[in-house]
């Protein structure tokens, strides 16, 4: 798959020392395939997406998402706010270096489309606090297909990811994608976010409610801000 990419600018790592931290071994289930190839241009930035095509968000009857606390426990560790010129998302780590999220968080779309700048990522922020600092984007990803796509057949390719200049995943931990060939409907899901009406990081809990080839269905609350959230495989609580 052609993947583009764009080189933005650094800034300086968090402050600390950057103790070596597992890969936590999470089994993330998604239909995302995140790539990239390195390349250089002089120009910026943006953030998420877990699935293959681009989601609705919507408050599915009562809002039921809860507070995550504290930041500093995974997986809201490795779950990261995303800052960019005139905007915010959601992404999460998948590296010590790397976070995955939506493509037009990245690149707004299409062949007049151009890319996001300073974009800035802050893995566990509290609403208050980033426990790990701030990363700066070195590099963005997209596809080919979403940056020169049009319309609903290129929503398919709504994802990306930002290569950092510091290797904070060495402290958060990351999310694993994961791949399964079995019947995935009826498992519990569990997503974090940063939602614009709300201070902090927020998570939901649904269900898989029908899946393709390619795609999961879920309902999970949402508003503006959580777009580039992760979803990934919860035990059911029950």
């Amino acid at each position: 798959m052609a993947v583009a990419a764009v080189a933005v600018g650094s800034m300086a790592a968090p402050a600390g020392p950057v103790a070596a931290a597992t890969n936590l071994d999470r089994s993330v289930s998604s239909a995302a395939r995140t790539t990239g190839v390195p390349a250089s241009a002089d120009r910026a930035v943006g953030a998420s997406a877990l699935s293959a095509a681009a989601g609705t968000n919507a408050i599915f009857g009562p809002d039921d998402r809860v507070l995550s606390t504290p930041t500093t426990a995974f997986p809201a560790s490795a779950t990261v706010l995303l800052t960019f010129t005139g905007g915010r998302c959601t992404g999460f780590m998948i590296s010590e270096r790397t976070v995955a999220t939506a493509g037009h968080c990245l690149h707004t779309g299409g062949t007049g489309g151009t890319w996001r700048t300073n974009v800035v990522a802050y893995p566990g922020h509290d609403g208050t606090t980033a426990p790990y600092g701030s990363c700066a984007a070195t590099t963005l990803f997209a596809p080919q297909s979403w940056i020169a796509g049009s319309g609903s057949s290129s929503s398919a390719y709504d994802y990306g990811a930002v290569r950092l200049n510091c290797s904070v995943g060495r402290r958060t931990g990351w999310y694993n994608l994961g791949y399964t060939t079995q019947p995935v409907t009826g498992s519990c899901t569990t997503s974090h976010g940063y939602p614009v009406d709300r201070s902090g990081q927020w998570a939901s809990r649904d269900y898989v409610r029908a899946e393709t080839a390619s795609l999961l269905y879920v309902q999970h609350d949402a508003t503006a801000g959580q777009d580039g959230s992760p979803i990934f495989y919860t035990p059911d609580p029950d």
